[in-house]
């Protein structure tokens, strides 16, 4: 071996230290900032607030509301029942009107009766 190739070994030998800079600095924060924005942000506090605990949490307000509709009186529902009749005649007819769009009746039909 020559002198030249005995100091480009021993050059190219040494830990320059590049690929711990590389992910002390660089990579550990791109993780580290991932981690804290879709994981934490979105994944544990969007998506679960809109999924199931959000859903949960709303079914519970609805029956916890509705839980205080009921009395047990016979014209208590017969007054609910005609207050849902005179909104589905009205929203049908706005529907027909053009004041709502023809989607939303179907949504509504779909979900509510």
């Amino acid at each position: 071996m020559t002198l030249i190739g005995n100091l480009i070994y021993s050059f190219l030998n040494k830990k320059w230290w590049f690929d711990k800079f590389y992910n002390e600095f660089l990579i550990q924060n791109i993780i580290s900032f991932g981690y804290q924005v879709s994981y934490k942000s979105i994944d544990r506090g969007v998506i679960e607030i809109l999924g199931p605990y959000g859903i949960s949490n709303l079914v519970f307000s609805v029956a916890f509301n509705l839980n205080k509709l009921h009395t047990g009186y016979i014209y208590h529902y017969a007054i609910y029942m005609i207050f849902n009749l005179i909104f589905i005649v009205v929203f049908i007819f706005s529907v027909q009107l053009f004041i709502f769009d023809v989607r939303l009746l179907m949504l509504f039909l779909t979900f509510f009766i």
